[in-house]
């Protein structure tokens, strides 16, 4: 039976206190705020600025600003103007030439070596006759010791590896010979003269 239904008046009723109970429960009193909320201590001490800030003028007046410039103008003077020209002529000249030749004048240049009298030329040649003799000596060494090699690596089966890298340290040496003779030729023959 109570699948059944009731009058149709009475479930209206009964539908209309359900809502009746319903806006009763939701209806709760929500505190109105009134008012602002209390700043933070930044947010003060900016609004004290900014209203300092607006209480003050921003703005000078002309007469203002002249008694400023003439009391500027009584503490700053202008350096003294120089007596005479800053660069002679001789001067200009000097500098331009100090920079032409990258700070010192070939004037002051000083040579490096003396100059050497005729008795140390002759005494110049025959030391450099002498030390020509030892590099021609010395080269006549190096290639027996590169012809001796030369050979060791024949005997030992390695020549042909070997044998063009020797060959041609030889053919320089005998060139440097022929040089270093040449020259010893030209001493003598100066020094014969």
């Amino acid at each position: 039976p109570a699948a059944r239904r009731a009058p149709p008046q009475l479930e209206q009723a009964r539908k209309k206190e359900a809502a009746r109970a319903a806006a009763a429960k939701v209806t709760v009193p929500v505190p109105m705020l009134t008012g602002r909320r209390r700043l933070t201590e930044h947010e003060e001490t900016e609004l004290s600025f900014l209203r300092a800030k607006h209480a003050t003028r921003c703005r000078k007046g002309e007469s203002e600003i002249r008694a400023e410039m003439a009391a500027d103008a009584e503490h700053s003077r202008a350096p003294p103007a120089p007596s005479r020209p800053l660069l002679g002529d001789a001067e200009t000249t000097r500098l331009q030439r100090l920079r032409e030749f990258h700070g010192k004048l070939p004037e002051e240049h000083q040579p490096l070596r003396p100059r050497r009298t005729t008795a140390a030329a002759e005494t110049r040649g025959t030391n450099a006759t002498d030390h020509l003799e030892e590099i021609f000596t010395a080269v006549t060494a190096e290639i027996a010791e590169r012809e001796g090699f030369l050979a060791e690596m024949r005997v030992a089966g390695r020549g042909a590896k070997h044998e063009a890298a020797i060959t041609s340290e030889i053919a320089q040496r005998v060139q440097q010979l022929r040089l270093v003779d040449a020259k010893i030729k030209q001493r003598e023959a100066e020094g014969g003269l």
